[in-house]
């Protein structure tokens, strides 16, 4: 059973579908199960039904809106409540007994997880390390994940490095790293039919910028809507392609529109289909990562893969793939100026472009081939299910 309980398409949906798909190949037998929201993407929900899965959705969704007020933000928390207890209802009613890999995050679906493990055996994986806001909030997060700790029905895995370390210092318990990253023979379909942004070029210095990431504050679109703006200002001829959706669609066409870019960058939804949305990327000249806070994020890793030249910031597990000058080039969070800098740097050195985006993909094809992230999983859905007395199925 694969479950997570918000309408985003960003990488981990794919990951799980992606897992899902491995369980199939080397369990044609098993019985296969997910719960989302139903207004979750229809290319995610799609590939589960492809190998038979069965697709339960939800009603509702998790609500991510970063609100300021307090009683806003009481009520998200009992509306997204009542959400986490949708899910463990549904799970509970139509598979019971199931091994659950539920993408539910300690700090804020603490109570689902605890009522998954009443009748399932639950796999994790977390992807960036435990987060950190504030003296009380750190507290309470200690009490939950203390309430975690002794579940040996809980299986935790991390895919970064840094979530490794922090997890298993939060948990007392050693963690195991199931590094994810790009399908190498997606990437090469991708390749063999991309068509190269500079095909379509008149004058030689039109560049696409892509990006991928929810529409949330710290994927750090707005930084890169502005440094857009700073390029174009500057004289070069760039635009920007970014693929997600979010609460803050809105806002950030609001900013578009009043920098006067409404030509120059344009908000994508997510891709219908994988095919479509590789290709895509593999058009670009560059990919962004501008992210405030991340962990390891599977479209920049799929970006490089197609040898692409990055610009990232150098936050949590970013590094533990980019390394600066060598495979693409760091930059400070939440830094417009230094962003701007980075890209134009790459913009007009060729060679330079061409040679972080061969490094970028030689490390993606060494380091972050998914189908070794996938075997650590399938073994740790197997181990669970052996294990756990109250299971009697893989999925």
């Amino acid at each position: 059973m694969f479950c997570w309980p918000y309408s985003g398409g960003g990488g981990v949906p794919n990951l799980l579908l992606k897992a899902a798909v491995d369980v199939r190949r080397r369990r044609p037998e098993a019985r296969i199960g997910v719960v989302a929201p139903r207004c979750a993407p229809q290319e995610i929900l799609s590939g589960f039904r492809r190998i038979g899965a069965e697709v339960l959705l939800l009603e509702h969704e998790l609500d991510g809106t970063p609100y300021r007020r307090t009683a806003q933000r009481f009520r998200r928390r009992v509306r997204n409540a009542r959400v986490h207890r949708e899910l463990v209802q549904v799970v509970d009613r139509h598979f019971p007994h199931a091994v659950v890999h539920a993408d539910i995050t300690p700090w804020f679906g603490a109570a689902a997880l605890h009522g998954l493990l009443r009748h399932h055996r639950v796999v994790s994986i977390f992807h960036s390390a435990v987060p950190s806001s504030s003296r009380w909030r750190d507290v309470l997060l200690a009490a939950k994940l203390a309430t975690l700790r002794l579940r040996t029905d809980w299986c935790v895995t991390a895919s970064t490095t840094a979530a490794r370390r922090s997890f298993a210092n939060a948990l007392g318990r050693d963690v195991d790293v199931a590094v994810y990253g790009a399908d190498p023979e997606e990437l090469e379909r991708a390749i063999a039919v991309r068509v190269r942004a500079e095909a379509n070029r008149s004058d030689g210095r039109s560049f696409l910028l892509v990006g991928v990431g929810q529409l949330i504050d710290r994927k750090g679109v707005a930084i890169a809507i502005d440094a857009i703006a700073r390029l174009r200002s500057s004289g070069y001829d760039v635009m920007l392609g970014w693929v997600g959706e979010g609460p803050d669609r809105a806002l950030l066409q609001e900013r578009v529109s009043s920098l006067s870019l409404g030509e120059h960058v344009t908000l994508r939804s997510w891709f219908p289909d994988r095919p479509g949305y590789l290709q895509f990327l593999a058009s670009a000249d560059i990919y962004l990562q501008p992210s405030l806070q991340e962990g390891l994020p599977s479209a920049m890793l799929e970006a490089m893969g197609l040898g692409l030249a990055v610009v990232a910031t150098n936050v949590d597990a970013i590094p533990e793939a980019v390394i600066d000058g060598v495979n693409g080039l760091l930059v400070d969070p939440g830094d417009v100026a230094t962003l701007t800098a980075a890209i134009s740097r790459l913009l007009d050195d060729d060679a330079s472009r061409t040679r972080l985006g061969a490094a970028a993909r030689e490390t993606v094809l060494d380091r972050f081939d998914i189908h070794n992230g996938l075997t650590v999983l399938f073994d740790a859905y197997t181990e669970s299910s052996d294990r756990g007395r109250k299971t009697d199925r893989i999925v």
